[in-house]
């Protein structure tokens, strides 16, 4: 308990460190470890970061920030941290991720918010397919400075989406 007490404490730092950084590539890339690594210090990280390449010649052809597995539930992570809100645009990106892919769903984490076409198109998408919850920034800081469970806290956000077409509830 001790142990896992210090690396949650060391994640609290690193994430915390993440809004003195003025590099936007660098604090983007420190986001994606820090996030990653507070899932798995939660039990659900299952994959960070990773790359798809392409037939010989086309490259990369998506990139992932991470992948996590709740309740048995695979879902893409994508992590946004721009200096305007995240558009819809960016919803519907994640969401081709997610329809390509059986049984896949997402969570979407946003540092600058969401635009209301974003949050439209996120609520519309639980219509379809798949389930699409947002979350922000401030909702790590809440859990980590009340001591509250990561996991619980998706759970509950998860739920509120697929029941009551919120996807971005906030516990």
């Amino acid at each position: 308990i001790q142990k896992r007490t210090q690396q949650i404490d060391k994640a609290k730092q690193e994430f915390y460190a993440l809004f003195a950084e003025q590099n936007p590539h660098k604090r983007g890339k420190a986001l994606e470890a820090i996030l990653n690594s507070l899932f798995s210090l939660y039990g659900i990280l299952i994959s960070e970061a990773f790359t798809r390449n392409g037939e010989v010649g086309e490259g990369v052809i998506e990139q992932v920030d991470g992948v996590v597995e709740i309740d048995g539930q695979i879902y893409f992570v994508e992590m946004k941290w721009k200096k305007d809100k995240v558009a819809a645009e960016d919803i519907f990106s994640h969401l081709g991720r997610i329809y390509h892919r059986s049984n896949a769903y997402g969570i979407f984490i946003s540092e600058s918010g969401f635009t209301d076409s974003a949050l439209h198109a996120a609520k519309d998408s639980l219509t379809g397919r798949g389930v699409l919850v947002l979350a922000d920034l401030s909702e790590f800081v809440f859990v980590l400075e009340n001591a509250k469970d990561l996991l619980t806290h998706f759970k509950s956000k998860i739920r509120k989406a697929i029941i009551d077409k919120q996807p971005f509830y906030k516990p």
